[in-house]
């Protein structure tokens, strides 16, 4: 049985949601500590997009600025997502830690997401991948979106995409994280995008009642445990990882060089905190 570190955030801001989940990755990179499983929520709500993604082909800035949400550009690839009543979840582990055979992106996303297929079936919802039902593919008019896209390891319960995950890799080192809808208002996401928003899924909506963060966290931690075969040890950033976030925040992603152009400061960042930490 291998051992997790489980990092219950509560609410941030994008920047620092991003932050974290970086920092968390160069933290174990460097250190080779215990996996992790991070479970967090965003406030205020705010939209991400992937790494790739060109933010004014997506985004009406006026909109944006009115309604006052923010944008982030996500470390991970995948389409744009609005964040508001959900839970967030992001691995960070290496492809031994999650018993995988091969070290392929496709495969491993497929046995990484596995996963929250059990946690919804514990919350009493039948769930199957994309390629499994036959109905895999996408509306390349609006794939920019994460919810008109339904590739083949995106999970669809009656036949609806619920969230989105994506992945970055460093050699065998995986961070995937992903979202789990808790319930969606369109209304406000989607005067702010340049594309018609498609349908949304949402867990309360398919439950037919309200769900919390709490329950959908239990469900959650409950199916990792089984799917990995994995312990936790309840966990928080240490003060490097705490030092490291920080940098990345203010650096990378509260600015407009990485949100805006994918002006990526990561070496300058890194090189500034070990000075900082040579110095300390």
């Amino acid at each position: 049985m291998k051992t997790f570190r489980l990092i219950t955030s509560g609410y941030a801001d994008a920047a620092t949601n991003m932050a974290v989940d970086e920092a968390l990755f160069f933290s174990y990179r460097q250190n080779g500590s215990l996996p992790i499983l991070r479970l967090y929520g965003w406030r205020p709500a705010a939209f991400s997009f992937g790494v790739s993604q060109d933010p004014a082909a997506l985004f009406n800035f006026k909109a944006l600025e009115a309604c006052g949400t923010a944008m982030v550009r996500r470390p991970t690839g995948g389409g744009a997502l609005f964040h508001n009543d959900e839970l967030t979840y992001c691995i960070v582990a290496s492809t031994e830690d999650l018993g995988l055979e091969t070290r392929g992106v496709k495969a491993s996303y497929g046995r990484i997401t596995s996963f929250l297929i059990e946690a919804y079936r514990i919350l009493g919802l039948e769930a199957c991948f994309a390629g499994d039902s036959g109905v895999h593919g996408m509306d390349h008019k609006i794939a920019d979106l994460c919810s008109s896209r339904n590739e083949e390891y995106d999970i669809l319960i009656d036949g609806r995409k619920l969230g989105g995950s994506a992945q970055k890799r460093s050699k065998n080192i995986i961070l995937q994280h992903g979202s789990i809808p808790l319930s969606f208002d369109r209304r406000r996401p989607e005067p702010c995008l340049r594309h018609p928003l498609p349908d949304v899924a949402d867990l309360s909506t398919l439950l037919k009642r309200r769900i919390g963060g709490h329950e959908t966290s239990e469900a959650v931690v409950s199916a990792f445990k089984s799917h990995f075969c994995a312990d936790f040890l309840d966990s928080r950033l240490d003060r490097k990882e705490e030092k490291i976030a920080a940098l990345l925040k203010d650096n990378k992603y509260a600015g407009a060089g990485w949100n805006l152009k994918r002006i990526d400061p990561m070496t300058e960042t890194i090189h500034a905190y070990r000075t900082q930490a040579a110095m300390a």
